[in-house]
């Protein structure tokens, strides 16, 4: 992969994660049975190919057995940063947001203003923006790893 990762081979784990995934899905509804045909073609395709990368995943509650809904991503790196850390709600007189690259290594930003997680260490450059967007006065806090997680309110990415 792009950060450094070599190809593993598929394990018994992972097929049993497909199979579980697929087992939990209504087979008499067309949504169901769409979803149990791809999540087929994924174990094949998963099997057949060794490359590494991130993957996502989303289910409708349509899909499921009992109406929830399912997302869920993973991160193939061997060196990214998966500390996890709150970012806390804050209020800007001016509402301007940098932009960063999204960089998944550690460190994976350095600076100010988003909790002391964050702070430089000594001999860490601060990351420099590449622009700034537009952004409301008031944020919630949310929870992060190697990608955001959960606001302060509730809700999931």
């Amino acid at each position: 992969d792009s950060q450094g990762g070599e190809d593993r081979p598929r394990t018994r784990i992972q097929w049993q994660l497909l199979a579980l995934m697929a087992s939990g899905l209504h087979n008499d509804s067309p949504v169901g049975g769409m979803m149990l045909l791809y999540c087929m073609a994924l174990a094949s395709w998963y099997g057949l190919h060794t490359a590494t990368a991130c993957t996502a995943i989303a289910f409708d509650g349509a899909a499921s057995s009992d109406g929830s809904a399912f997302a869920g991503m993973n991160a193939d790196s061997s060196n990214a940063d998966f500390r996890l850390t709150y970012v806390p709600a804050r209020c800007r007189k001016h509402a301007q947001r940098p932009v960063f690259t999204f960089n998944l290594s550690y460190p994976r930003w350095v600076g100010f203003g988003r909790g002391n997680f964050f702070h430089p260490r000594h001999g860490q450059a601060l990351s420099v923006p590449v622009g700034h967007i537009p952004e409301v006065a008031c944020t919630f806090g949310y929870y992060e790893a190697g990608e955001p997680l959960m606001n302060d309110q509730g809700l999931g990415l």
